[in-house]
């Protein structure tokens, strides 16, 4: 789970694959979030479902904040941190392209 100001989860769906660049690193193209959209989130370790909306505002203010943030594949069933990061993380948000049709 990511926790970044205004944006407490967010799932990264794959919109893009590009190629391999030279150096043998895969570009991904995708949305983080999406403004106004009802997101369910399963608690792991409870199994509690909760369901949170980001509104427009919040993603707008929060979308610089996306840079650097870990990229995993599938979610953890605990949380990513600096002992475990080696394990799950498989890449790094470089670019924010904006937001579109109220997706980041």
């Amino acid at each position: 789970m990511i926790e970044i100001e205004g944006l407490r989860n967010l799932e990264f769906n794959i919109r893009k694959t590009n190629q391999l660049d030279e150096n043998g690193f895969l570009t991904i193209e995708g949305v983080a979030a999406i403004a106004d959209k009802p997101m369910e989130y399963v608690d792991f370790f409870t199994g509690k479902v909760t369901r949170e909306v980001i509104p427009l505002e919040e993603l707008v203010k929060s979308q610089s904040l996306i840079i650097g943030i870990p990229v995993t594949n599938g979610h953890p069933w605990e949380f990513v941190d600096n002992k475990n990061a080696g394990e799950y993380v498989k890449g790094t948000v470089i670019e924010n392209l904006g937001i579109e049709d109220k997706k980041l």
